[in-house]
């Protein structure tokens, strides 16, 4: 929409900064939340047929409160429940010991 040079004239290189810095992080969340969307598709998919053809119970939760919480599904028949947390990265860098991913 805009240049660097069209922000950075008009609010500043820190502003700049920050806005990249927005940017990015957004795009980021962007490519997580399609590749998780994917994924719930596919879980959705392969379990289809136990609900159509055995009649089984089994719900889709997702960013639930809990620790692992990208996705959640609910087998109600075993009352089991199978979290998934989904990175679309070779590599996680965010948090440290109690806050962080592991």
């Amino acid at each position: 929409m805009y240049s660097e040079n069209q922000i950075s004239e008009q609010f500043g290189d820190d502003i700049l900064k920050y806005l990249n810095r927005k940017h990015r992080g957004g795009t980021s969340n962007e490519k997580g939340n399609t590749y998780e969307s994917f994924y719930a598709i596919y879980k959705i998919a392969i379990l289809s047929p136990s609900v159509i053809e055995q009649q089984l119970e089994i719900k889709f939760y997702s960013q639930a409160l809990a620790f692992v919480d990208d996705l959640i599904i609910f087998y109600e028949f075993e009352d089991r429940l199978q979290h998934h947390q989904l990175k679309n990265s070779p590599s996680i860098t965010w948090g440290t010991a109690s806050q962080s991913i592991s």
